[in-house]
């Protein structure tokens, strides 16, 4: 059985560096990343598990993390999960999920996955039932709502700089936002004014799907001015192509697309899709190292950072200067 001396040995620094590396705890003893590279390298390379129930008894926590997310069928929060799960484990953290369809179903999830002995969490919402917890949370896209909560939020400030500046390049003057992102889409507006041009927001419409976004599409396409610019995440873009062929309009020619989440097939869309892309792996690792500092000292500060992303210019947008 390889044991912790075994990883120490093999990476050439101390028992007690191992141990912090892989409790997650590197940042608050100022170990590098090279040293935590080396320890978690030496550890995937000898196989090393830890003793969780060992750890559980001597700390008195469970080593589990808790994630409630909302699924639909989106694939781009499959994938976050999936990138999560590995990076807990890279810290010697397991992790359960409660996922959702619906923010409705919202409390279900979080009621449930508050009921396992967990020692932290991470929820894509917010919800009263968690007023009376006294746990380490971690919130995505809460703030400002919740400031009192530590939280994380794609750079708001990048996604519509880039909107913008594609908008005003193929002179669109008014554009579609088929995402349930109140936040994002109140700095959109206010930008877009600023450039006499308008957004439709259609968040409330619970588009979920690129059916519905198909369906929603063509409405806005029989009804006369339209949209020239449509935004959505990469999955909803598929409805968006299909109305638009349906109504004989060409993109980018007639129509723009931007997406989000940049999934494999959006370079395989004709034409191919342009699209913003969150850096999974560092999100995840930016979002579980704030939540393990929330465990370790729960009396700090909250914090709210911005999650990078980068915009890949493809085919979907109009490019007149």
């Amino acid at each position: 059985m390889v044991t912790i001396k075994d990883v120490a040995q093999e990476a050439g620094v101390s028992i007690t560096t191992v141990s912090a590396v892989l409790r997650g705890r590197e940042k608050i003893q100022r170990i590098n990343d090279l040293t935590s590279r080396k320890v978690r390298d030496a550890a995937s390379l000898l196989g090393y598990r830890p003793n969780r129930t060992a750890a559980a008894l001597r700390s008195r926590r469970s080593g589990i993390i808790g994630i409630e997310m909302p699924l639909n069928c989106q694939f781009g929060n499959a994938l976050f999960a999936t990138i999560l799960q590995e990076k807990l484990a890279d810290r010697s953290y397991q992790a359960i999920f409660a996922f959702h369809n619906s923010l409705k179903d919202g409390r279900r999830a979080l009621s449930n996955i508050i009921s396992h002995k967990i020692d932290g969490l991470i929820s894509w919402h917010y919800d009263k039932i968690l007023q009376p917890e006294a746990l380490p949370m971690l919130f995505y896209y809460t703030h400002p709502h919740y400031p009192q909560y530590d939280s994380v939020a794609p750079d708001h400030a990048f996604y519509c700089k880039h909107v913008i500046a594609c908008a005003r390049k193929g002179r669109h003057r008014r554009i579609a936002y088929f995402l349930h992102d109140p936040v994002r889409c109140r700095i959109l507006k206010d930008s877009a004014q600023r450039h006499g041009i308008e957004v439709e927001s259609l968040g409330h419409r619970n588009i979920l799907t690129p059916e519905k976004a198909m369906r929603e599409a063509d409405r806005l396409f029989k009804r006369g001015e339209f949209p020239t610019l449509f935004l959505s995440n990469d999955e909803l873009a598929l409805g968006i192509y299909a109305a638009a062929e349906q109504n004989g309009l060409s993109i980018p020619s007639d129509v723009s697309v931007i997406g989000m989440d940049n999934l494999s097939f959006s370079s395989f869309m004709h034409p191919k899709l342009s699209t913003f892309s969150l850096k999974m792996e560092k999100c995840a690792e930016i979002m579980i190292d704030l939540l393990l500092r929330r465990i370790e000292d729960p009396s700090r500060a909250s914090e709210h950072l911005m999650l990078p992303m980068d915009f890949i210019m493809r085919d979907s947008v109009q490019k007149n200067e």
